[in-house]
């Protein structure tokens, strides 16, 4: 592989846009620390046992079903990282579970890519009249959970197989989960009733800074657009997220409304409400881009075990250091299925 210390090669992608304000930083004096039912047993002993011989690589265990797919872990350690990143999407959305109409209801949701179910079990307990469903490639749920809600294990890449349509299908942090985004959303549409709604949750690379404090050659930096690059490589791109408003509009759907936030990558914005994403933010990437990175960089980037372990240190360090100003576009993206859908010349 290429010097670790050496920057890697420019890539060439659309133009990530810049918050319309500018964030101002704390003063950097500032010492800021770095802290940051009912049983489905019937459902799961139908699960085939290859779907929990999981792979176990570097160190960690990753899904077997469809075995390469995805990049992050899904052992206990990632399961916890994955509970309180729930936390911190909430936050980020002023505690709302989601941003379309569907937050006040539904009759049949899908939660694609659940992880381990936390949105889905609590939009379920929130919600007692919906009938709440969600799947992932890891059997990981919890065995107890509000009656009104069901895990499945599948591959969404797949065909789709629920012959009951639904009112409202999530999902939230799958950048770099898709092959492609048009088929996937294609198959969203196939599966809502009119009238239902598709709403998408993402954070979008690169990291991005607005006054020069995050340089090219930081660990930080130099991360991102690796991340970039391996997942243009394997053909699930982790800059997707930006797009989704035109790929909602390209599939069909309508009354198509974008939000965006920001994460700052630590606690260093002078907002508080800012700082206290800074804080959730720091605390899930100091725990969740070594995996990521490890499971990419090995296999695709041809990085040995040890130099991303190295690497990454410098990465770490550089996400404790509030006096770097990064951080990431946020979207939540949703749009409805139309009543009455356009005659196909």
């Amino acid at each position: 592989m290429a010097d670790a210390n050496q920057a890697p090669a420019a890539q060439q992608h659309a133009e990530p846009e810049l918050p319309d304000e500018i964030i101002e930083p704390q003063e950097p004096e500032s010492d800021v620390s770095s802290t940051g039912g009912t049983s489905v047993s019937t459902d799961t002993d139908t699960l085939r046992t290859s779907i929990r011989d999981y792979r176990r690589e570097n160190g960690r265990t990753y899904h077997s079903l469809s075995d390469g797919t995805y990049i992050l872990p899904n052992d206990a350690r990632e399961q916890d990282r994955l509970d309180f990143q729930h936390h911190f999407w909430t936050l980020t959305w002023d505690g709302k579970l989601c941003m379309c109409p569907k937050n006040e209801g539904a009759n049949r949701v899908l939660d694609v890519g659940t992880g381990t179910g936390i949105w889905a079990e609590e939009y379920a307990d929130k919600h007692t009249e919906a009938v709440v469903v969600g799947v992932d490639l890891s059997p990981i749920q919890p065995e107890f959970v509000p009656p009104n809600c069901k895990f499945e294990v599948d591959d969404v890449e797949k065909e789709w197989t629920w012959q009951e349509p639904f009112d409202f299908i999530f999902a939230r942090h799958m950048n770099a989960c898709f092959e492609s985004w048009e088929r996937f959303l294609r198959r969203a549409y196939d599966a809502l009733e009119p009238g239902g709604f598709i709403e998408l949750q993402d954070n979008a690379f690169p990291i991005l800074s607005q006054d020069g404090t995050l340089k090219p050659d930081d660990p930080m930096a130099r991360w991102s657009t690796l991340m970039m690059e391996g997942t243009e490589l394997i053909g699930r791109p982790i800059t997707v997220p930006a797009r989704f408003r035109s790929l909602l509009n390209e599939a069909g759907f309508v009354d198509v409304v974008e939000h965006k936030r920001v994460w700052p990558t630590s606690p260093w914005p002078l907002n508080p409400e800012l700082r206290e994403l800074g804080v959730w933010g720091q605390a899930c990437s100091l725990e969740g881009i070594e995996p990521g990175a490890m499971a990419l960089f090995t296999r695709v980037l041809g990085w040995t075990r040890e130099e991303v372990i190295v690497f990454m240190s410098g990465v770490r360090d550089d996400f404790k250091n509030t006096g770097i100003h990064g951080f990431w576009n946020v979207y939540s993206v949703y749009g409805m299925k139309p009543y009455d859908k356009p005659d196909q010349e």
